[in-house]
This record gives C-alpha cells, sequence and structure tokens, in this order.
C-alpha cells in the first residue's frame, strides 16, 4: 500500500494555518509527471476527451491532464480532486474542461487554475491553491466568470428545462445559476458584476445581461450525492505514482443541507432534472463525522452504485 509521504502533509498544514488542527484543511497529492488530478468517485457513467485520442471511460484513481475535458452521462456523477486538495464534482449531463491548471506547492508565483463549463453543473471546492491564491482561480462558462475567495461553489447551466422545476413548481429559468455554500464569489460579465456570499444565489439570463443576486430562500442550488464527498479507501492506482491521501475527506468543508447535496436521488434515475429544495439545513458536517461512511446515513440518503475502490484497464493514461 502506498503511504501519503509526511512531508507533504506538514507543508500543507502550514500553508493553511489553524484549520489544519480541525482536520478541514486541504491536502495536496502526489501524482505522476503530467496530471493535474485525479478521479476519487465514480457513479454512472463518464469519459475524459483528450486531443489526439478517442474518449475513455473513466474510473476510480485515473489521473488527468490540462486540457482535458471530463464528460458525463445521464444519471451520472463524479468528483475529480486535482493536485492542489481541491475537488470538482460534475452532475448528470456535463462537460467540463480543465482548461489550465499549474500547482506546486513550494511556488505559488505558478498558480493557474481555470475550468470551462461547456453544459451541465458543477460543484467546487477549494483546496490549497484557492485559498492561497484565489484570484488565478477561475470557472468560465457561456455567460459569465466566477471567481472565487476560499469556496465551496455550485454553478448550473440551464437551457430550456433542463434544471427542472423549483420548490413551488415553476419552471427554473433557463441561464447561469451560481449559489455559494462556502466563501465568497464574484460573477462577472459583459453586462457587469455581482458579489455572493455564503447562503446566497445568483443567476445571469445571458452573456450580456448583468448578473442579479437572488432573493433569500429562492434560488436555484446545484445539487451532488452525499457520496462524492468521501475519499476512496488508500490503495495502489492504475496509474503508478499516484498517492490520494487520507482524511481529507470533503465531508468536512461541506454544511449537510438539501441545498447543495442531492440526498434521494439515485444515480440510475436521475437525469439531472430534480426539484429544488434550497435552504433546509439537516445537519453540519462537522457534527456528523462519524456517519459519513458509504453504507448510507440518513444525511446522504440510500448507497449509491459506485466504483469507488475499483480500478481497470479501462483509464486514462496521463501519458
Amino acid at each position: 500500500m502506498l503511504q501519503f509521504p509526511k512531508w507533504m502533509f506538514l507543508a500543507s498544514c502550514m500553508a493553511a494555518g489553524a484549520a489544519c488542527a480541525q482536520g478541514s484543511a486541504p491536502v495536496a497529492m502526489t501524482l505522476p509527471p503530467g496530471a493535474v488530478g485525479v478521479f476519487t468517485n465514480v457513479e454512472g457513467k463518464a469519459q475524459v476527451v483528450r486531443t489526439g485520442i478517442a474518449a475513455r471511460d473513466a474510473e476510480v484513481y485515473d489521473t488527468i491532464r490540462e486540457g482535458d475535458v471530463l464528460q458525463t452521462t445521464a444519471g451520472s456523477f463524479v468528483r475529480v480532486k486535482m493536485a492542489d486538495g481541491s475537488s470538482l464534482m460534475l452532475r448528470p449531463n456535463t462537460q467540463m474542461a480543465v482548461t489550465q491548471f499549474s500547482f506546486k506547492e513550494t511556488s505559488p508565483s505558478t498558480d493557474k487554475a481555470i475550468f470551462s463549463l461547456l453544459k451541465g453543473g458543477f460543484r467546487a471546492i477549494s483546496g490549497l491553491l484557492g485559498r492561497r491564491n484565489p484570484a488565478q482561480t477561475a470557472y468560465n462558462t457561456r455567460n459569465a466568470t466566477i471567481g472565487i475567495r476560499g469556496t465551496n461553489v455550485g454553478a448550473e447551466e440551464c437551457v430550456g428545462n433542463s434544471c427542472g422545476n423549483s420548490q413551488d413548481g415553476t419552471p427554473i429559468p433557463p441561464g447561469l445559476h451560481v449559489d455559494v455554500a462556502r466563501g465568497v464569489v464574484e460573477v462577472s460579465n459583459e453586462g457587469g458584476k455581482q458579489t455572493l456570499k455564503q447562503g446566497e444565489s445568483g443567476f445571469v439570463k445571458d452573456k450580456i445581461s448583468p448578473p442579479t443576486r437572488d432573493a433569500a430562500g429562492k434560488g436555484h442550488s446545484v445539487k451532488v450525492p452525499g457520496t462524492l464527498l468521501k475519499d476512496p479507501p488508500p490503495k495502489k492506482s492504475n496509474t503508478p505514482g499516484t498517492v490520494i491521501p487520507t482524511g481529507t475527506d470533503d465531508t468536512k468543508d461541506t454544511p449537510i443541507t438539501s441545498g447543495n447535496l442531492d440526498v434521494n436521488k439515485s444515480p440510475t434515475t436521475d437525469s439531472g432534472n430534480t426539484s429544488d429544495n434550497q435552504g433546509t439545513t439537516q445537519s453540519d458536517s462537522n457534527n456528523n463525522n462519524g456517519n459519513n461512511s458509504s453504507g448510507g446515513s440518513s444525511l446522504f440518503g440510500t448507497s449509491r452504485s459506485s466504483s469507488i475502490g475499483g480500478g481497470g484497464s479501462g483509464g486514462v493514461s496521463p501519458n
């Protein structure tokens, strides 16, 4: 079994300060040359599209490179952990490009993380890069750019009625929806900019309309299954040299609310058209670390099919 280097954990703690004592600081990862992230959770089917090669199915422990496009099918969810310990969780029918990613733990001046949402929705949790150099992180979409400041953020591009209906039964309007579970984001486009703080959400109709802040409790939140927050068990990966550290689950950094977790849907039936249930807090994850096992506590709903702990020859090589 590969062991996570002690020096890397200590360096991460120094960079994150007191948060390490609480067990919530992001931890950098050991990845093979050329790799910038690794799949930690695959529920359903996902693929990686890389220039010059055919699309390949993704499995847990498969690595990704700068320039890759990650895509999920109907009813599928994935989480990718980047080299700086940040997490990117994709909803069904999503395409996300890793446009640019550069991270060296000892060289903050080279930090850069730019992702491009081509369609669908995602949640992202900042890692070391986003915490020490937030101005160098951005999520580009068709209608706006999302800048972060130490954040847990969700964003979804709704087309037609692709996002379903709100809690009161009215259709969720087409456009970009953004919600903030932790931290602060700035949403900007040709029409202007809008700052959103923890607990707030916003909407962008198109690339020339100014971003707006939703009325309290009225916005659309981007939900992912709670099982995506849990790291897989430590083991040797399909790609030599890859180490996923233990003790860095996003359950420690993500409030357990129905606003940012879809606790009821199964990946075999969820096609992305879910009703919105924003705003009802079920429990704070910091008080429920003992109930985060994949056995399926009430916080996360029933157990979900997943390839955690799996692997195979169909993975994407970093080379």
